[in-house]
C-alpha cells in the first residue's frame, strides 16, 4: 500500500506483535526508515537483517574480493566448488552434520571430511566465532551475488 500511495516517502514496518508489545515495533520502525531511504522502497523489520543490508549496500566488487580472499584457498584446491558448497551446507543448518549430507546427498563422513579440508586450507577455525563469521558472511556473499558484474 505505501509503494503504491506514497511511493517516495520513506517508511519502516515493524513486525506485527500484541498490543502490549507494540512499543517495541514502533521503535524497530522508526529504526527502519533510513534503511528504506537507502532502498527506495518501504523496509520490514524482516530485512533489517545484517547480512543482507550488507549485501544490498555493499560495494559489490570489495564484496567478492572479500569473499575470494577467505574461500580462495578452497577455489584452489577445488575448482568443483565442493568444499565451498559443503562448508556454506553446513553453516546454514547450523552445523549439522546429517542435515548437511542429507542437503547434498553424500555420507556424513564424506561433509565432516569436506569441512575438515576447508578448515585446514584456509587456516580457519570453527571453534573461533570470528572466523565462523567470516567463513559463514564469504559464503552469503558467493550466493547473494551475481557471478558477473562489478
Amino acid at each position: 500500500m505505501l509503494t503504491r500511495f506514497a511511493p517516495d516517502s520513506p517508511a519502516g514496518i515493524g513486525p506485527a506483535v500484541p498490543p502490549e508489545a507494540a512499543t517495541g515495533s514502533l521503535r524497530r520502525a522508526r529504526a527502519l526508515v533510513g534503511v528504506s531511504r537507502a532502498l527506495g522502497h518501504p523496509a520490514e523489520a524482516s530485512e533489517a537483517r545484517s547480512a543482507r543490508l550488507l549485501l544490498e549496500f555493499g560495494e559489490r566488487r570489495a564484496l567478492r574480493g572479500y569473499a575470494d580472499a577467505v574461500l580462495g584457498p578452497l577455489d584452489s584446491a577445488d575448482p568443483a566448488g565442493d568444499l565451498v558448497r559443503t562448508l556454506a551446507t553446513w553453516l546454514d543448518t547450523g552445523g549439522s552434520w546429517d542435515e548437511t549430507s542429507r542437503r547434498l546427498a553424500v555420507h556424513r563422513h564424506t561433509a565432516r571430511n569436506r569441512v575438515d579440508k576447508a578448515m585446514r586450507l584456509t587456516g580457519r577455525n570453527l571453534d573461533d566465532g570470528d572466523d565462523r563469521f567470516d567463513l559463514w558472511l564469504a559464503t552469503r556473499i558467493r550466493q547473494g551475488l551475481p557471478a558477473s558484474g562489478a
